[in-house]
């Protein structure tokens, strides 16, 4: 069983199945739902933003979760794809001859 818990008044389910989802997001795959009577929020964690240009349904989720009352779409990239910068070297001035 995944984890559950209230965190600011919300009731909060992470990996939530088909059953912890509202209606009209049985068939949604995210990683986080909180409800609490002033408004829900349904959230999608991704890797990279790899995984978040790879992922179509996105998109969808948050077209749908804007026209429901009371919720919102988080969306959270979580790494970075940055790339180690390359070993310094200590920079030499050309030859002279080689010079303008």
């Amino acid at each position: 069983m995944w984890p559950t818990g209230t965190a600011l008044g919300y009731k909060v389910v992470v990996r939530p199945g088909a059953d912890d989802l509202p209606a009209f997001a049985k068939d949604f795959k995210v990683e986080i739902v909180a409800r609490r009577d002033d408004g829900s929020v349904l959230a999608s964690a991704k890797k990279s933003q790899s995984d978040l240009e790879a992922d179509r349904e996105v998109a969808r989720y948050a077209e749908i979760i804007e026209k429901q009352p009371g919720w919102r779409f988080d969306l959270m990239v979580l790494g970075s794809e940055r790339k180690p910068m390359p070993e310094k070297r200590d920079a030499q001035e050309p030859p002279e001859k080689d010079r303008p």
